[in-house]
């Protein structure tokens, strides 16, 4: 199994962290309802809420790890950070969107 990291931006490509932010909420808008975004002006970080779901932060990464996306496990920010993926939006929007449907397959 390949797993799948949200990779930062090469340094030769322009900012593209705004119009990922954007396709990131639209994408989990429509596509993981229980799930919510956080967008940040001047980051490529990401957190998706999924607290909602009721999982213990150990049950989430489980589930996601298991469908081969690897983002940062949200409880190592603090307790608040439970029910939480922190992802790195300053990628290839392939890439993005790659990751997005394997989240899809196990919340959506």
């Amino acid at each position: 199994l390949r797993h799948f990291q949200f990779q930062k931006c090469p340094h030769n490509q322009p900012p593209i962290a705004s119009e990922n932010a954007q396709f990131v909420a639209e994408y989990v808008a429509e596509n993981l309802p229980a799930a919510k975004t956080y967008v940040q002006d001047g980051t490529y970080l990401m957190w998706l809420d999924f607290t909602a779901l009721g999982l213990s932060q150990k049950e989430l990464m489980e589930k996601v790890v298991g469908a081969g996306v690897a983002p940062n496990d949200g409880s190592h920010y603090g307790i608040e950070g439970n029910g939480f993926l922190r992802i790195n939006i300053g990628t290839q929007r392939a890439m993005l969107k790659e990751g997005l449907e394997r989240l899809k397959t196990i919340f959506g």
